[in-house]
Order: structure tokens, then C-alpha cells, then sequence
């Protein structure tokens, strides 16, 4: 599994754990689904979404916390993708 950050103007910060294979338009998708569910209103474009592995999310969130504001990554939703067994 990874974990990726994706931001985006709707919806703010949304951690996603998806299997390793899983592409950015999938995980981008899961994403407005989450959005649209949460917000009860229709998401027509995936623009402005930002999609971050753990290894730059990981060294932004340290930066934060060395600064004590490590805060800032607490409350940050996280939605999983299941794995698909064939």
C-alpha cells in the first residue's frame, strides 16, 4: 500500500491509502467521490488537485513539526481504496 496527499480547492488535505499499482487518475477520482459525498454537491473537474507521495508529504509534515506545527497534519482525513484480488 501506499500513501499519497492529495489537495485540492474543494476539499483542502485528503491522505489516500490505495495498493502500490493503483494510478493518479483513480486515486484522483476516489477522491472527488469523497469530496462530492462530504460536501453534497457535484464536482465536474478534477483541476487543481495536487497528488504528493509519502516521501515529500513525509519531509513537508517534519518541516512542520520543527517549526511546532506539527498540528497542522493532525486532523487530515484519510480514505482507503481497497485492494482488488483477481
Amino acid at each position: 500500500m501506499k500513501k499519497v496527499l492529495v489537495t485540492s480547492y474543494e476539499g483542502g488535505q485528503i491522505f489516500v491509502e490505495a495498493p502500490k499499482n493503483t494510478s493518479k487518475e483513480d486515486i484522483f477520482q476516489a477522491v472527488r467521490g469523497y469530496i462530492q459525498e462530504k460536501t453534497g454537491k457535484p464536482i465536474t473537474s478534477l483541476s487543481n488537485y495536487t497528488y504528493e507521495t509519502e516521501s515529500v508529504w513525509k519531509k513537508k509534515k517534519l518541516q512542520d513539526e520543527e517549526k511546532g506545527q506539527g498540528f497542522l497534519w493532525e486532523n487530515i482525513p484519510t480514505i482507503t481504496i481497497p485492494q482488488v484480488e483477481l
